[in-house]
């Protein structure tokens, strides 16, 4: 990449809007060499066995305080030895960190060509150079137990820009938190220590003589991170992009090119665009985008910066994390990049069948149509190579990208995630293959100021309620509404039509955005009846009362926008599906309820100042997140006796003692339900069970867990939506 961004910096256009040629970001799509498969281009053989045991890679974030900071104190046991000095006390797989930079610099500068990025070697250079450096960290001090990985697809994860962890995102003199003390090496004590004979092509660190590539300014050897004009783009829906669209069908477009491109990247190849402003290049590029944010630049040349041109501009100054031949001075690097070898990995695991396998090495090219030692049989970064070892294949020489990709494949590897995001082939986002509809819900619309509009929409509310009792015979009187939560398909073959809460309003006047655009009430309406409740609604409401009819496939969003069906005079209206409380992009099958928890001795289930308690139960739906209210979200295909409950993600509270309520692993609740689940709600038995094999119950006026048959942990489960 070093050669193909020296040429950018020489680009740099006398307009004002500073845009790049299409022809000039070639480095942004290399890579399209053929797969093997073909008799002119035979895969080789991979013979690496599944492995019985993998150590696992975990979330930085849901790392406990002690074991965040073991991995740091090995991480600086790493940073304040040499190679040669931490070799003799810790064995043959010790790295030291600054001997790590030095190897990632010498990738970039390769006489070949950039080895390590702008190709499909991206994946496979910085998937044995984590694996490298993991092991390292696992000679200091085995129990790390495996490399974490940093996700910032969570919006959570950037707490752990903070004092007691990886330190402020911006810090121009140099980072704060406890890496603070880290002073960046010198590049010939580095060169001196390491057991290579590449020259690097004249480069001898910056005028300093720091391990940097020189735009990062000598004044101080602390990490450096600059402010920027807008904050890190790069999260769930561009993974979602990158792994769930039907043109991400393969290795090329899935495990490389999105994650390393632009988010307008078919706008630019096809020339619907003239070209890409410089300071835009890299959003939505899983990659670059968090190097260029992190690093950022000095003035306003920072990330996002309308003046920025990084590329064209020598003379800005940039942090440690954008320059890219010795980014890994900053600790978040390899954090970073395994979160990115993990999502890599889900598109490894989900993808389409043709491509998710290693007989054909995922399609990786088997001939480079571009950089030289970036083909399938080419040994990685051969200036500098990595040893057969690393792979637990001893003696077969140095690995090439084939070997790296058959014995570092998800069942093969020595380490496996220990959550793998659910964004390849998420039916939601696709357009061939959608999931089924369970069952329906009918939304009449109208303006909650209009009387007219209200006695109309009351009137066909009693006459819909009674041509289900009486034509359908399907009315369920058994209850006034509905016994299950909104969001869902309903329960497992109830075919029953039903009310939900909210058709005696009070009502709110249209205004044109939110949901449906003005008030509503809602019907859940089976499969078994949807074309004649549907035909019902066409031939009888009208204006000023509108209807919406929608399937339910725990595709939220699509479910309400999309997929659903208006009637004809439904006014135009700006709809956001914020409001919705989970579920947005699936996974199918996602439902979600807004409940109570009542203790059979008295009160409900709370959040308290702090920690979770009991209350008054509300009995009431209360959309602003009441005391009582919890978000219960299940996937009626895993079984719905799962429980992911809060009253609000962005304020996950603290744990009573030995109980903790709240699913704090994800912004979004969508996938909630796949995560860490420490409650589990038994219908049968009217209990939150814990992970430990006992039940939450009411002590003494507090929560403590008891035996699941005590008394005291009885509990009845209330629908307020």
């Amino acid at each position: 990449m070093a050669a193909q961004l020296l040429a950018l910096a020489a680009l740099r256009l006398a307009t004002a809007a500073h845009l790049i040629p299409l022809d000039a970001i070639g480095y942004l799509t290399s890579g399209r060499g053929p797969p093997c498969g073909s008799a002119a281009l035979p895969c080789p053989p991979c013979d690496a066995p599944a492995r019985a045991s993998q150590r696992a890679r975990r979330n930085l974030l849901t790392l406990d305080r002690a074991a965040r900071d073991r991995v740091y104190a090995a991480m600086d046991v790493t940073k304040a030895l040499d190679q040669r000095s931490g070799e003799k006390k810790y064995g043959p797989d010790f790295r030291s960190w600054d001997g790590m930079v030095l190897k990632h610099a010498a990738a970039t500068l390769d006489p070949r060509g950039d080895q390590g990025h702008g190709s499909p070697a991206y994946v496979t250079f910085h998937r044995l150079f984590l694996l490298e450096y993991e092991r390292s960290l696992l000679a200091v001090d085995p129990a790390v137990g495996g490399l974490p990985y940093l996700d910032l697809t969570d919006p959570k994860a950037f707490a752990l820009f903070g004092a007691d962890d990886l330190g402020a995102t911006v810090g121009a003199g140099g980072i704060d938190g406890y890496f603070a003390h880290w002073r960046v090496g010198n590049f010939s004590d580095a060169r001196a220590a390491a057991r290579t004979d590449f020259d690097f092509g004249g480069w001898a660190g910056d005028g300093d003589g720091a391990l940097r590539a020189g735009r990062v300014p000598p004044a101080t050897r602390a990490v450096t991170r600059y402010a920027r004009c807008v904050e890190y783009q790069a999260n769930a829906d561009d993974a979602k992009r990158c792994h769930g669209a039907a043109d991400f069908a393969d290795w090329y477009h899935s495990a490389y090119h999105c994650v390393m491109t632009m988010r307008d990247k078919a706008a630019v190849e096809s020339g619907a665009l003239a070209g890409v402003r410089p300071q835009f290049v890299t959003t939505g590029a899983l990659h670059f985008e968090g190097h260029t944010w992190l690093g950022s630049a000095d003035g306003d040349q920072g990330y996002g910066c309308d003046a920025s041109d990084v590329f064209g501009e020598r003379t800005v100054a940039v942090g440690d994390f954008w320059d890219h031949r010795t980014s890994p001075n900053d600790p978040v690097f390899y954090f970073y990049h395994a979160n990115l070898d993990r999502l890599q990995t889900a598109w490894t695991v989900s993808g389409p069948a043709k491509n998710a396998t290693r007989a054909t090495y995922f399609d990786f090219q088997a001939k480079s149509d571009g950089v030289q030692g970036t083909a399938l049989t080419d040994v990685v970064a051969a200036a500098w190579p990595y040893a057969s070892d690393l792979i637990d294949a001893p003696g077969r020489g140095n690995v090439t990208h084939a070997d790296a990709l058959c014995r570092l494949a998800p069942a093969a590897a020595p380490y496996a995630y220990d959550a793998l995001p659910a964004y390849d082939g998420n039916a939601c986002l696709s357009a061939s293959s959608p999931p089924p509809i369970k069952s329906y819900h009918v939304h009449p619309v109208f303006d909650g100021a209009d009387p007219a509009a209200v006695a109309l929409a009351l009137d066909l509310w009693q006459r819909f309620a009674d041509f289900s009792r009486v034509v359908l015979r399907a009315y369920d009187d058994a209850t006034p509404v509905c016994a299950f939560g909104h969001q869902t398909p309903g329960p497992d073959g109830y075919a029953k039509i039903c009310p939900f809460p909210g058709h005696a309003g009070p009502f709110q006047p249209w205004s044109g955005d939110g949901l449906f655009g003005g008030a509503q009430y809602a019907f859940f309406v089976p499969l078994v009846h949807a074309v004649a409740a549907e035909n019902w609604w066409r031939q009888r409401a009208r204006p000023p009362v509108h209807f919406l009819f929608h399937g339910n496939t725990g595709c939220a969003d699509n479910d309400h926008g999309e997929w659903a069906v208006k009637s004809e005079h439904y006014p135009v209206f700006n709809q956001s599906t914020a409001m919705l409380y989970g579920c947005h992009e699936g996974p199918p099958a996602c439902e979600l309820s807004l409940v109570e928890y009542e203790s059979a001795r008295g009160g409900c289930l709370a959040f308290g100042s702090g920690a979770p308690g009991l209350a008054p139960c509300a009995r009431a739906l209360d959309y602003g997140n009441g005391a009582t209210m919890w978000r219960e979200t299940t996937s009626y295909a895993a079984g719905r006796d799962v429980l992911a409950a809060w009253r609000d993600p962005a304020a996950c509270v603290a744990a009573a003692p030995g109980v903790s309520l709240a699913a704090c692993d994800s912004a979004d609740d969508q996938f909630a339900w796949r995560g860490a689940r420490v409650l589990a709600w038994n219908a049968s038995a009217g209990a939150l069970a814990h992970g430990s094999g006992r039940c939450l119950g009411v002590v003494g006026g507090g929560l403590a867990l008891v035996a699941c048959d005590d008394a005291r942990g009885a509990w009845t489960r209330t629908f307020l939506n």
